[in-house]
């Protein structure tokens, strides 16, 4: 398989990721990725950083599950000293 497309979030709290991976038939297969994903070779990831941007989640009783919620968050200045 092929991965095709990979996004998600990345935090303190854990991952949560949605995949879209091309089989050798070129049909494709996408949804949640859970467990272990073993890569043969390589797999070219890129991983962005959300300054100014808290993910967190927090349980829906109306959905039943941990639903992201995303509030500003202030990055304190890095000290020259």
């Amino acid at each position: 398989m092929e991965v095709c497309s990979l996004g998600g979030t990345c935090s303190t709290e854990g991952l949560h990721l949605h995949g879209t991976f091309g089989k050798v038939d070129g049909s494709t297969i996408s949804g949640h990725v859970l467990g272990k994903m073993i890569v043969q070779t390589t797999a070219e990831i890129v991983l962005g950083n959300c300054e100014g941007a808290l993910f967190s989640r927090f349980f829906d009783a109306k959905t039943g599950f941990r639903e992201l919620t995303i509030t500003e968050h202030t990055v304190p200045e890095k000290s020259c000293n």
